[in-house]
């Protein structure tokens, strides 16, 4: 009985994010409000009824998805957070992860452009809700370190804003080049470096930056 029951649990969280990864792809390609529910179900091979089961509406339907996107980006800032180092080496590796995640997904960053761009302004508050605790890992960890003097203070919405900003459309252009769904790995290391250049420019300290800047001159002559 217990085993049968697990089971169909197993069954019904597997069907759930079958559905989140079909919707994610529609809302991405063809935008939320030109996304109906029925669609949404045919597509995921599924009733409009078992739609309805595992998501009230629409609304509740994409912010599930946001859920588990930011669940996934707020693990990989947590990972990064946990090696300690310091902050060049801590952005870096950070800048590295996001954007190979959201190179490889191409949809989720689709997505979150649409979010940013005002799209979904009905559950606007709801997304916020939902972003808060990746927002405060970031905003923590800036106050941190700027407390320390290793880096500027920034305004952290603002910064934040900008290097997802940055970093969204630069893997847009990213995916216009990409064939068959692949990753053109030469170009995801250029996208990485700018995300680096972008967050070292926003809030390094400049003897720190130029520090770092000095070694890798040094880096690039030796290797030359």
């Amino acid at each position: 009985m217990g085993n049968s029951a697990s089971h169909g649990t197993s069954e019904s969280s597997d069907r759930r994010d079958h559905i989140l990864d079909v919707a994610e792809r529609l809302f991405a390609d063809r935008g939320f409000a030109a996304t109906s529910m029925r669609q949404i179900a045919n597509a995921a091979g599924v009733n409009v009824a078992t739609l309805y089961y595992h998501c009230d509406n629409k609304e509740h339907l994409f912010l599930a998805l946001h859920e588990r996107v930011i669940a996934t980006m707020a693990a990989i800032v947590s990972e990064a957070l946990s090696e300690g180092g310091d902050f060049l080496q801590l952005a870096e590796k950070l800048m590295d992860s996001v954007v190979d995640f959201l190179a490889r997904n191409p949809a989720i960053c689709r997505l979150l452009v649409r979010s940013d761009l005002g799209e979904l302004n009905t559950v606007r508050g709801s997304i916020r809700s939902t972003s808060r605790p990746l927002y405060q890992l970031v905003y923590g960890e800036l106050k941190h370190r700027a407390d320390r003097g290793e880096i500027r203070r920034v305004d952290p919405a603002t910064f934040l804003a900008g290097a997802t900003g940055a970093i969204f459309y630069m893997l847009m252009a990213l995916h216009q080049r990409s064939e068959d769904g692949k990753v053109d790995e030469r170009a995801l290391k250029l996208v990485q470096e700018q995300a680096r250049h972008f967050v070292f420019g926003a809030v390094v300290l400049d003897a720190t930056a130029s520090g770092a800047k000095s070694g890798s001159d040094a880096t690039t002559a030796g290797e030359a």
